[in-house]
């Protein structure tokens, strides 16, 4: 149990939803995602793919664009998965969402 200082929950509350703090993370994944983080998963994934693809190419490529490459896969997994751990705010789950998102 962790111990909260006095008014906390009004300072934290304006971050974070006080209420998912003690998830686990299987919980929070199948939470729905926000529509911010559902774009940014989106791009990482996009972003990863092009990093993924330059290091698999069947050509000798430059030593620079390796590299760039391999930091382009790790920032895009990065990305997609810290995207998809973001969860809605009690207050916003009456918004529209669109289908095939956020699960």
């Amino acid at each position: 149990m962790l111990c909260k200082p006095p008014g906390i929950e009004r300072w934290l509350g304006a971050f974070i939803n006080i209420n998912n703090i003690n998830m686990t993370i299987q919980q929070r994944l199948q939470q729905p995602t926000p529509k911010f983080f559902r774009k940014l998963r989106n791009i990482g994934l996009i972003i990863a793919a092009i990093g993924g693809t330059l290091l698999t190419t069947p050509v000798a490529l430059p030593a620079l664009i390796l590299k760039i490459a391999g930091y382009l896969a790790v920032a895009g997994t990065v990305a997609s998965t810290v995207s998809q751990t973001a969860t809605e705010a009690e207050s916003e789950k009456g918004e529209e969402r669109e289908p095939g998102y956020g699960n």
